[in-house]
């Protein structure tokens, strides 16, 4: 259409694309209307005028300007937003794209904006969605980074603890991003994924760091896996071990509360920590009590659980 009308071939709009895009540069924090307009104009005035090569194109075009160091975080935002409308236009994985996959997409998971690291999980999940046999690998990615970031994050100091942090959010939001979407996966997911995330997430939740703010992080990253976990998995998969989930509420939820509450000392991240951990408790309710509720013995496993979020907020008036 741009090339009959205005005599413009369509591999020539990734140019005009970039000077789209320089409208979100120098702007730290991100205008969601200057957004939402860029998005739009890249999606309908350039995506989708091009033809499938071009696309192909245009989506290695984009990845490789996630490596300049210039970009701002809305503007990695925005490219990595297409860089999934491409990916599912195309329906497949142009394999220049999974050559600079680890230093574009992945990498941004480590970015220093949580909004950049959450579209770098998206950008995955629609990848993920197209060719679901990199799933096996980005789940082993996550799962052994996760690992190796909890053993380094009780030495960390200082601006490396914050980049380590970073990356235990965003590899955190992937996994549980890929979690979510397995099951509905034409090729299904891993045998191990379920165990292994249950696994990763206990461990986050009863082993967490001795150094208060990594230990905050990786309780919500804990939280976020489980929930994630509870929500998309067949409970079929987690029955063995439905005690030893339940249990994981009793440390946020019993106890002597004063004692917790005089050790808080960021209330907004606790209080992000615990919200997580409701939507958790959420995903349980709905897949484990639910269904038998109405049984004779339906509410044995709700009760307790019931009962400390009655009383808990008495202490907190």
């Amino acid at each position: 259409m741009i090339h009959m009308k205005y005599g413009t071939l369509d591999s020539e709009l990734q140019n005009y694309a970039v000077q789209v895009m320089e409208i979100l540069q120098g702007n730290g924090s991100p205008d969601p209307h200057a957004l939402a307009c860029v998005l739009y104009v890249l999606r309908v005035g350039f995506a989708d005028q091009m033809t499938e090569p071009t696309q192909g194109e245009f989506l290695v075009f984009l990845g490789k300007k996630l490596e300049s160091s210039n970009y701002s975080a809305p503007t990695r935002v925005t490219t990595l937003r297409i860089l999934s409308y491409l990916l599912r236009s195309l329906g497949e994985v142009p394999s220049e794209f999974k050559d600079i996959l680890d230093n574009t997409v992945v990498a941004a998971l480590s970015h220093s904006s949580a909004n950049v690291r959450v579209e770098a999980a998206l950008t995955l999940r629609a990848l993920a969605e197209v060719d679901p046999t990199c799933v096996g690998g980005l789940v082993s990615y996550g799962i052994t980074t996760l690992h190796a970031l909890r053993e380094t994050l009780s030495f960390d100091k200082g601006k490396n603890l914050n980049h380590e942090l970073d990356s235990l959010h965003g590899q955190a939001t992937v996994l549980a991003t890929l979690v979510a979407i397995s099951p509905k996966l034409l090729l299904g997911y891993p045998a191990r994924l379920p165990n292994s995330v249950l696994e990763l997430s206990k461990k986050m939740l009863n082993g967490f760091s001795r150094n208060p703010v990594a230990a905050i992080a990786e309780r919500e990253a804990g939280w976020l896996l489980l929930a994630s976990l509870l929500a998309s998995m067949p409970k079929e998969e987690l029955e063995d071990q439905v005690f030893d989930v339940l249990l994981l509420w009793a440390s946020p939820f019993t106890g002597n509360p004063e004692s917790y509450l005089s050790h808080i000392q960021d209330w907004a991240s606790e209080l992000r920590v615990l919200s997580v951990a409701i939507e958790a408790l959420t995903a349980f309710i709905r897949s484990f009590v639910s269904p038998i509720i109405a049984t004779a013995n339906g509410g044995i496993l709700l009760n307790p659980v019931l009962a400390y979020l009655e009383l808990y907020p008495l202490y907190l008036r």
